[in-house]
């Protein structure tokens, strides 16, 4: 089976994820990148701040999306599209959006994974599921700390497992 791992990740945490799938399931990797790329959305002392975080919680939860840079790989070309996103506001980011409606005619199957502070209050993939227009062979949503200290590992098996008996 042929996989694509296609995320978008404005802090790395997702990339990490991403990259932990795409070994676990030999697959190609595509990061999704906006066209004027966000700043890294972490508030703090020398960080982004508050405003540019707001602005891109609203944007996600107000269903936005945002210009892309071209694909590398063509979705067609997969049997399963892995789609990897961080959750604002509980939502999938806009370029994650984007990439959806882009590709959604293309996907043969699809996968849903998200990395977010509390998976709990996940709507995201509810509404990836309703911009592909079809249901998702498997779908995990990863913490953020879980990522960080590297413990997600072991929560994808079930996941890939899915992936590939799919």
């Amino acid at each position: 089976m042929k996989c694509l791992v296609a995320y978008y990740s404005n802090t790395g945490v997702t990339r990490k994820a991403a990259e932990s799938i795409a070994r676990m399931l030999d697959a190609d990797t595509e990061a999704i990148e906006e066209k004027r790329p966000r700043p890294a959305l972490e508030v703090g002392p020398g960080k982004v701040g508050a405003w540019a975080v707001a602005r891109a919680g609203i944007a996600a939860m107000l269903g936005f999306g945002s210009r892309l840079v071209a694909s590398r790989y063509k979705a067609r070309d997969y049997d399963v599209v892995v789609i990897g996103t961080p959750v604002w506001v509980g939502s999938v980011t806009p370029p994650v959006r984007s990439y959806l409606r882009r590709h959604r005619m293309y996907f043969r199957s699809v996968a849903f994974f998200c990395t977010a502070g509390d998976p709990a209050t996940v709507r995201a993939f509810k509404q990836m599921t309703a911009t592909v227009r079809r249901e998702p062979v498997a779908c995990i949503a990863l913490r953020t700390e879980d990522v960080k200290s590297g413990a997600h590992e072991g929560m994808l098996v079930k996941f890939i497992e899915s992936i590939r008996s799919s």
